[in-house]
């Protein structure tokens, strides 16, 4: 209701500031009409939500950090495809992060998974029988890009995640999975 009664008084006032010939005069109507503009437009403008802004993130995002705390080994299964420990989690954050590693968003989910458990493929026995016996809790951090080989504008909206790596922290065995083009089922 407010911009129809400025917009009246606008419309009103602008032939007798016009033909007062008064510059000053002028100038000055022609100034509160551009405050008022940019002022209407500004209280226009709604905030981004959440979802927003984490879409935007995702656009300008090629690579993210996720970190599993409170994990613990819930199972190691071997089968045809190898060795998997699948972990599950307490807590988890997510780490969107564009092509030159800066930070564009970090989020307090898992942005690769809904669920609250990841298997993982273990190539070494050794390790999968350490942590299949491990009753402590442990850490998980998560490492996934977009493949900029195959998308050189690529971003995690448009292109997808492939994970990189994944560091495991558990008092019986820490180290470093290192994976080679592993595809993730992702929810980013």
């Amino acid at each position: 209701m407010r911009t129809i009664v400025a917009l009246a008084a606008a419309v009103v006032l602008a032939p007798v500031v016009w033909f007062s010939g008064d510059l000053m005069l002028r100038a000055t109507y022609l100034l509160v009409c551009a405050v008022a503009v940019v002022l209407v437009v500004r209280s226009r403008r709604r905030p981004e939500t959440r979802s927003e802004a984490y879409a935007g993130a995702l656009r300008e995002s090629s690579a993210l950090h996720v970190r599993l705390r409170h994990a613990r080994v819930a199972a190691v299964r071997t089968g045809d495809r190898g060795t998997l420990v699948t972990v599950t989690w307490r807590a988890a954050s997510t780490t969107l992060l564009d092509a030159d590693g800066r930070t564009r968003m970090t989020i307090a989910r898992n942005a690769l998974t809904n669920a609250y458990t990841m298997s993982i493929p273990v190539s070494d026995d050794a390790v999968a029988q350490l942590l299949a016996h491990e009753p402590a809790l442990g850490t998980l951090a998560v490492y996934g890009t977009t493949d900029l080989a195959e998308h050189p504008e690529g971003n995690l909206l448009d292109h997808g995640v492939v994970i990189d790596q994944y560091d495991v922290d558990f008092p019986c065995w820490s180290g470093s999975l290192t994976l080679s083009a592993l595809s993730a089922d992702r929810d980013v």
